[in-house]
């Protein structure tokens, strides 16, 4: 280990030590004020975090043994995390005030959490993935149930953690598949280990898969890939393995829900497109094309249908997740093709952080309509919300359009981005079926506007206190606009290099 090594990993060690260093200053002091402290100093290892990885821009390296890599990509993703981390902290004081909940603990398990997810995003072997995951998930299955006198809270914490342990065990047993095949597989055809790299590396898999015959067929191998992306699409939130995010996104507090839905997300579909990468032009035959055609369709048409019948705006948001999922696997199944492999991964990229975006406003806007740290949770909330609360209607209404994928939001550049790079790849029919699923979810997102422009109430306004998740709302509206209109081409990644080939550590791409 040098400190090269440590740079590379620099955005990940920042924020697990920042959580240690914001936990033990919040025990270590009983006084408000250097509690207080303790928001300031988490932002600060945030901000630490995104110009750590800044730095690494534009090169592409590897560390600890070629465990993890760090390139254009992974940069974008972590500044993400990192700001989606930021963001959530600043956004929670209400709830936390409100609830007299431990703010120290709160704060150290968003910085451990989103340490783990960066680990997931630099991965390189999937053992370092499924690290990654853990401490991520082990997180996550807190801030869930962190209400603890709450019943819904403490129901999603359960479910969460359940379904999670039972996903990580089939993950685990599908990289042990995948170890044993791809060993297997090059010591039967006389191929060397690369040095530095393990059997559960992804250029090591690369190399099997494209230099074995008939290894991308093989039964093994393929019963040990189909494991390891099921078990990353529950924790994208994807459908089949959807069922436990709409209660857990409606029983947690606004601002973790958002935090939840974003940071998951980014980090498996991350190692996702990095492992898609290595499939494309390969020959597996028709199995994998089949299962994430399967994932993305059922994705898109049970999240849309989902989203149009919900009384609770926090489940619509969790099934509009997943239908939102189902368009990125969409942009995944597009890169599987060799042509049309850099405009998907672009597409995909540009549509995780929009999506990141609209999804954190939209749960800031619940918090900020809320009354004494409690959402507004319940669609009729809302009706006459034009009326009795212009500003609150205007923001929520643009990022409903945002997601339904109206022009002049981010939310059609990245649907038009995804839809034209299918296109290429020839998926036409898969295109159209989406397209149709994606007119259902039209009905959910304009069913809320219509309440808020359309239908009188006789609520009358309530003044809101939380001035931090109204900051949070409006910032990201402006910004799904401005992106909406001038796409900024400095939020994509860069593509000089790719993992498919090994690298050399530290070295910069020419």
């Amino acid at each position: 280990m040098n400190f090269g090594d440590i740079h590379a990993a620099g955005a990940p060690i920042l924020m697990a030590v920042g959580g240690c260093v914001v936990l033990l200053t919040d025990l270590a002091s009983k006084r408000s004020a250097t509690r207080k402290f303790g928001t300031f100093l988490a932002i600060l290892f945030c901000i630490a975090s995104m110009v750590c990885s800044y730095t690494l821009g534009g090169q592409l390296r590897t560390a600890f043994s070629n465990g993890i890599a760090v390139e254009g990509l992974v940069v974008t993703m972590q500044i993400l995390l990192a700001a989606i981390a930021a963001i959530t902290i600043v956004a929670s004081s209400e709830i936390l005030q409100s609830f007299h909940l431990p703010k120290g603990e709160y704060r150290a398990l968003i910085l451990l959490a989103s340490a783990g997810a960066m680990v997931l995003v630099q991965s390189l072997d999937l053992v370092n993935a499924f690290v990654g995951i853990e401490i991520m998930s082990v997180a996550f299955y807190v801030l869930a149930g962190y209400r603890r006198a709450q019943a819904a809270s403490e129901e999603a914490g359960a479910k969460y953690f359940l379904m999670g342990a039972f996903v990580s065990a089939i993950l685990l047993f599908g990289i042990a598949l995948i170890y044993g095949s791809v060993g297997l597989a090059m010591k039967a055809n006389g191929l060397e280990l690369p040095q530095g790299y393990s059997f559960t590396n992804i250029v090591t898999i690369s190399k099997a898969i494209h230099q074995v015959p008939g290894f991308g067929t093989s039964p093994l191998f393929l019963l040990g890939a189909v494991m390891l992306i099921g078990s990353l699409m529950f924790k994208a939130g994807v459908a089949p393995f959807h069922m436990v995010a709409p209660d857990v996104y409606q029983g947690a507090p606004a601002p973790i829900a958002g935090f939840l839905a974003t940071t998951s997300k980014v980090a498996a579909f991350t190692i996702l497109m990095r492992f898609f990468t290595i499939l494309a032009g390969a020959d597996t035959g028709a199995a994998i094309n089949v299962v994430v055609i399967g994932l993305a369709l059922l994705s898109i048409i049970v999240g849309n249908t989902g989203a149009a019948n919900q009384k609770s705006i926090k489940r619509l948001f969790g099934y509009s997740s997943v239908a939102h999922g189902g368009y990125i696997v969409l942009g995944l199944l597009a890169s599987l093709g060799t042509e049309s492999q850099a405009a998907a991964i672009t597409a995909v990229t540009f549509y995780i952080v929009a999506y990141a975006i609209t999804t954190i406003g939209s749960f800031a806007v619940v918090a900020w309509l809320g009354k004494d740290g409690e959402d507004a949770d319940a669609i009729s909330a809302y009706r006459g919300l034009g009326k009795r609360n212009l500003g609150a209607a205007i923001t929520l209404g643009i990022f409903l359009l945002s997601l339904s994928g109206i022009p002049l939001t981010v939310g059609f550049l990245t649907k038009l981005g995804v839809f034209m790079a299918l296109l290429s790849a020839g998926g036409t029919w898969v295109a159209v079926v989406a397209l149709i699923g994606s007119a259902i979810g039209l009905y959910a997102y304009l069913r809320v506007i219509s309440e808020m422009f359309f239908v009188d109430s006789t609520q009358q306004e309530t003044s809101s206190t939380d001035g931090a998740s109204k900051l949070v709302a409006v910032s990201a509206a402006t910004l799904v606009i401005v992106m909406g209109v001038f796409p900024s081409q400095a939020l994509l990644p860069s593509f000089e290099a790719s993992v498919t080939a090994p690298p050399v550590s530290g070295d910069e791409v020419k």
